[in-house]
């Protein structure tokens, strides 16, 4: 029966009817009651606030739209023992958090814990949690899962960044035809640093032609995070990489340069970006523009600038369609070094002391054609250093200093100027 009233008496009977007459059966009641009510839903998360003697404990409470009370529950073990005063939680439908400040701990010391919540439909116990009294929650791992590259038809390298965020912490990758993976990579440390470490796995025996699934789960003692959800597919025979290739610099000057290259998408949308810096790492990249879709070699290109000039650059092309990732060669370019300001020396010049053979001092002269740091030592006839007349950051241009040789003996002398790892020398005669 529906459409009774809530806490109303009803009374019933059964009425049976043949060609002999009717009965009326005895008479019951019975009282509507209330809907049910679903229990609510309890949820613990870490302490806060924990001291040698105490800690706060959080959770949150769900009251399902019936009004709830809540407890923690805790101890050093999973039999708790203790609890800590109820506390009304309402009768909303969300989520609301709550704690409770616990004392009288014994330092260093484990302690377990846990969520408890009451209405009308029940109890519901949250999950364990632990804590060391005397020592700070550690705080879980950040994970970020990023895009797989090295695509082969039955290979990848899985890639993503890990933050310990200070607690020795761990890494794998899982993978799979679903979000239920199914397979993971072996594990693998992260260290226990508090910024971003870049990871990465590379996996084998894929089917070509199939959509994986894959994440990055980090690890530490105070629990696991998975990473977001991303997919790559094995290239097959009727799925070819992009091809790439990387062509030589143009339109170089002393910040500035055109990085050259071209792709063939192979008939899948296709997209590209140049890879550069100092190194074969690279470290910076141009931004991400499209190749299309067809099946003919398209030239491509990005330019550069604010580049440090007379330095040499590496470089490539890198193609990336639903198949996979294609990475070009490498090729480097050198930016042309600046315009020499006028009456700046055209190279290092260590110039003839004057006077020589010179007694008591003798000048020397050099010219520096570009700053830097500039060393000028004088050594004996047999090599041993007896002065240091110049130690530091000098300007361009034209410089002079003056020797005096008080308190040494006649005979020859060499001096050797030192800049940009460049050095020079010049003989010099004192005669007493």
């Amino acid at each position: 029966m529906s459409g009774l009233t809530t806490g109303t008496v009803y009374h019933y009977r059964l009425v049976g009817a043949n060609s002999a007459g009717t009965t009326n059966g005895n008479d019951v009641t019975f009282t509507a009651g209330p809907p049910s009510v679903q229990k609510p839903v309890v949820n613990t998360t870490s302490a806060s606030s924990v001291t040698a003697t105490g800690a706060r404990l959080n959770g949150s409470v769900n009251p399902n739209g019936a009004s709830t009370t809540y407890h923690f529950d805790y101890g050093t073990t999973t039999s708790y023992g203790s609890s800590t005063s109820t506390a009304n939680a309402g009768s909303g439908t969300s989520s609301v958090s709550v704690n409770s400040a616990v004392n009288g701990l014994t330092p260093g010391t484990l302690y377990h814990y846990r969520l408890s919540g009451t209405n009308s439909g029940g109890t519901t116990n949250g999950n364990d949690v632990t804590f060391t009294a005397g020592t700070p929650p550690t705080s879980l791992p950040t994970a970020t899962t990023s895009a797989a590259t090295n695509v082969s038809a039955t290979g990848a390298r899985l890639n993503g960044s890990v933050n310990p965020n200070g607690s020795s912490t761990t890494y794998h990758f899982d993978y799979g035809t679903s979000t239920s993976y199914g397979s993971s990579t072996s594990t693998a440390n992260a260290g226990s640093g508090t910024s971003n470490v870049g990871v990465n796995a590379t996996v084998g025996s894929l089917t070509a032609g199939t959509l994986y699934h894959f994440r990055l789960v980090g690890t530490n003692s105070g629990g696991t995070t998975n990473g977001n959800d991303l997919t790559f597919t094995p290239a097959s025979s009727q799925q070819p990489l992009p091809k790439v290739s990387t062509s030589a610099a143009s339109d170089v000057s002393t910040t500035g340069a055109q990085l050259n290259g071209s792709v063939n998408p192979n008939g899948f949308s296709t997209t590209f970006y140049f890879e550069y810096g100092l190194t074969s790492s690279y470290g910076s990249s141009t931004p991400t523009s499209t190749a299309g879709s067809g099946t003919s070699v398209l030239d491509v290109s990005a330019s550069l600038d604010n580049l440090t000039p007379g330095t040499i650059y590496l470089y490539r092309l890198v193609a990336t369609s639903s198949t996979g990732t294609t990475y070009g060669p490498d090729a480097s370019f050198a930016t042309q070094a600046p315009p020499k300001s006028p009456g700046v020396p055209e190279a290092h010049t260590l110039m003839p002391n004057y006077p020589n053979p010179f007694n008591p001092a003798t000048t020397i002269q050099y010219d520096l054609y570009q700053a830097g740091e500039v060393t000028m030592k004088i050594y004996s006839a047999i090599g041993v250093e007896v002065a240091t007349l110049v130690s530091g950051f000098q300007l361009a241009g034209r410089h002079s200093v003056q020797w005096d040789p008080s308190g040494f003996v006649s005979g020859v002398y060499f001096c050797a100027l030192k800049s940009g790892g460049l050095v020079s020398t010049r003989r010099m005669i004192l005669l007493k």
